[in-house]
């Protein structure tokens, strides 16, 4: 449960379901509620378009006003009976910015979606159809392509073909979908946890390059968790004391707090994994 919850009037019942949320009453809770949902949502507007689109996050004012009013003018369907709660509506929210990211930046035209007409093999002439007609087989030879001539459309998605087309190459690579229609509200828990991993990485280079205490921080995390090195493994490698290293893990730990809340937005560690 957020801390925020535990003393709030809108929260009532040991699980403080929010009364707002419930109620569905969005409006009421950017305006009044002390949980700051408003400054939640462009920081993870933010933090959608710097991990996925980093060339067009000088849009994130504009796709932070039409998150909101797509909220407060009921433009899509919210369960907050099903919510209730905080943490809940958090994890709710990360879906549905995400989905408003990407549809944006489709209207844009800074993505598209991925389909055989974008396919610098694929006439755009009449008739539209494949012109590759021979592919390279796994042994390195050529063999007859099975979607060459008429047998696909220009809103075909190459993925879904069936033999697969492994030959798609896109005719403009600068704009490129990188969400799956049917996928793009979900993240598997394997993605999820590459995900965390990537992030925490990151951080830590930032935390070796702000200092020379940094880099003594960061050694000892990444030897702690990441290889699995104990405490006095540490200390007698590095010809210090367990306790040295223990001030610089505790040390670092607040140094990566620091930064992932600062340049990566997230309000918590713990937002890598939900």
């Amino acid at each position: 449960m957020p801390r925020v919850c535990e003393s709030c009037r809108f929260g009532s019942g040991p699980s403080r379901d929010c009364s707002l949320i419930v109620a569905g009453n969005l409006r009421e809770l950017l305006d009044s509620g002390p949980c700051q949902l408003g400054r939640h949502i462009r920081s993870r507007v933010n933090v959608i378009l710097r991990r996925n689109f980093p060339l067009v996050k000088e849009q994130s004012d504009d796709l932070y006003q039409e998150a909101i009013l797509k909220l407060l003018e009921g433009g899509t369907s919210f369960p907050g009976a099903q919510i209730k709660g905080l943490a809940a509506l958090r994890r709710w929210l990360m879906r549905f910015l995400r989905n408003q990211v990407v549809d944006y930046l489709r209207r844009q035209k800074v993505i598209t979606r991925l389909r055989c007409g974008a396919c610098e093999n694929f006439s755009r002439n009449t008739p539209q159809r494949c012109l590759l007609e021979f592919v390279t087989s796994p042994g390195g030879e050529l063999i007859p392509n099975p979607w060459w001539g008429d047998r696909v459309t220009p809103s075909t998605d190459p993925r879904r073909l069936d033999p697969r087309c492994s030959e798609f190459d896109w005719r403009r690579p600068a704009t490129f979908d990188v969400f799956d229609d049917d996928v793009a509200a979900t993240t598997p828990a394997a993605s999820r946890a590459e995900e965390a991993v990537r992030v925490c990485l990151l951080a830590i280079d930032r935390l070796a390059a702000a200092s020379e205490r940094g880099v003594r921080e960061a050694a000892v995390i990444a030897g702690h968790y990441f290889s699995k090195r104990t405490v006095s493994d540490l200390a007698r490698q590095s010809g210090v004391s367990e306790k040295t290293i223990k001030r610089l893990l505790a040390s670092g730990r607040v140094s990566l707090l620091k930064i992932m809340t600062k340049e990566f937005g997230l309000e918590s560690p713990a937002e890598l994994l939900t």
